[in-house]
């Protein structure tokens, strides 16, 4: 009987708390379409989707061991939950735990977030307040979103216990595939990089190649 009255008690105050989280979307979602003239909130208020999602992630581990210690020990599921979070399996030569992909996921949600809430800094709070070329302005934010992500990546494969030799393995990988049949790809992609860098055209421009215009 305690154990349903607690379940029953979980419910209730699961039931609040998800009411108020999506209480709190709606006001997100209405201050972005106000705001910005309907635009999505995950890219026009990256910092509060983030939190949002963030707060659904700790309502349903909070659901889920409350139920969990309402019919057992506390001392019991405590061991129980760190037995989970502690559990790895293999994949090849790769070894994995639960702890490292929870954090992996958390480190590129962040990576996702900071993104975002960099790139609307640095183009309106440093770039915009300098004289400097649009296209500049724009290399500039690529570069630094294609750094965050680059960090944000490696530091997620760090936590899910890759290492070196095994990054050494999987590019090696790549370069196969690249050579077979990613070369367009990535033709494209280093020719993009050096467009930004040299800038020879930039956004706003108008090229008119053959009659192609």
């Amino acid at each position: 009987l305690v154990s349903w009255g607690e379940t029953m008690m979980i419910a209730l105050w699961a039931t609040i708390g998800w009411r108020v989280i999506q209480e709190w979307r709606g006001v997100q979602i209405s201050s972005t379409d106000s705001g910005e003239g309907g635009a999505a909130p995950t890219v026009a208020a990256p910092l509060g989707w983030f939190l949002i999602q963030m707060a659904r992630l700790l309502w349903l581990v909070a659901v889920l061991s409350g139920v969990l210690f309402a019919w057992s020990s506390a001392g019991y599921m405590a061991a129980v939950l760190k037995q989970v979070f502690n559990l790895s399996f293999s994949v090849g030569s790769l070894s994995f735990s639960v702890k490292g992909l929870l954090l992996a996921v958390v480190i590129l949600c962040a990576t996702h977030m900071a993104t975002r809430v960099g790139r609307r800094l640095l183009r309106e709070k440093v770039l915009n307040a300098r004289d400097l070329e649009r296209g500049l302005k724009d290399s500039i934010i690529a570069i630094t979103t294609y750094l965050l992500w680059g960090g944000g990546l490696l530091l997620a494969l760090g936590f899910l216990g890759v290492n070196t030799t095994s990054l050494a393995v999987v590019f090696g990988a790549l370069s196969i595939g690249i050579g077979f049949g990613l070369q367009n790809i990535v033709n494209n992609f280093v020719s993009g990089l050096i467009l930004l860098f040299e800038r020879p055209i930039q956004v706003g421009d108008y090229v008119d190649i053959n009659g192609l215009w």
